[in-house]
């Protein structure tokens, strides 16, 4: 039997598991990505393991860091802390095309906020040109793969679970909760590897999609619309890039 929320919503019968499922997950791919983060290599004279890979190795390795965990985490928790079709449960499912309308707005204003902060700027495959397979690794990973797989997590399973675990706060207080700490996850994790040294269009751009589709999901009890705003973000800075 599927338990729904007052608004129409899968609820998780299990947010605490849930809960706990998103933070092993999350620490996993924290801990996989400081891996590959070595550069000095572990006696500070070389390069570190993972920079003697090739180009489309460390990239296509890097992918697999975050996509495995935080997939794997959302299946479990909607698995066994939901009830119903799993892509109920993380709201990948009904579809709406005002959704999608929804998302592009923010997509388009959240970059805009960026650009006005730190323009974009760079080239895909780094001073020195990057091969064929680099940059479509890095376009897919940019467009499709890393918008899916962070809203399926931070917004399907992370940003529901902690509504529902908050539920005895009231449901507005409860959203602003899950809100604020599904976005600081998804801030800390682009995070990890840069530090204090991260840009400031970079912080503006997770903090602002972080936001804008986390208040999104809550409005449609969905995430049709934050796939759609995450996808678009990035694939109009990879186009500002190529021109």
């Amino acid at each position: 039997m599927t338990t729904l929320t007052n608004d129409g919503r899968v609820a998780y019968t299990r947010p605490s598991f849930a809960l706990a499922v998103a933070a092993g997950a999350w620490l996993l791919t924290a801990a996989l990505l400081l891996w590959t983060d070595d550069g000095a290599g572990a006696d500070g004279a070389g390069a570190g393991w993972f920079w003697a890979l090739g180009d489309l190795e460390r990239q296509l390795l890097a992918l697999a860091f975050v996509a495995v965990p935080l997939t794997a985490g959302a299946v479990v928790a909607a698995r066994w802390a939901g009830r119903g079709a799993i892509t109920r449960v993380l709201g990948i499912r009904p579809w709406r095309w005002s959704d999608a309308a929804l998302g592009v707005g923010i997509a388009l204003v959240v970059r805009a906020a960026v650009e006005v902060v730190e323009p974009t700027t760079g080239t895909l495959g780094g001073p020195f040109g990057a091969s064929a397979g680099v940059v479509a690794v890095s376009v897919l990973g940019a467009v499709v793969v890393a918008p899916v797989v962070e809203e399926v997590f931070f917004r399907g399973l992370m940003l529901r679970a902690l509504v529902d675990a908050s539920g005895a706060l009231g449901r507005g207080l409860a959203s602003v909760v899950a809100v604020a700490v599904s976005t600081a996850a998804f801030v800390a994790l682009h995070l990890v590897t840069l530090g204090p040294f991260a840009p400031a269009g970079l912080l503006v751009g997770t903090v602002g999609i972080g936001i804008g589709c986390g208040v999104l999901a809550l409005a449609t009890g969905r995430i049709g619309g934050a796939l759609v705003a995450h996808a678009l973000f990035n694939a109009i800075g990879i186009l500002l890039i190529i021109l």
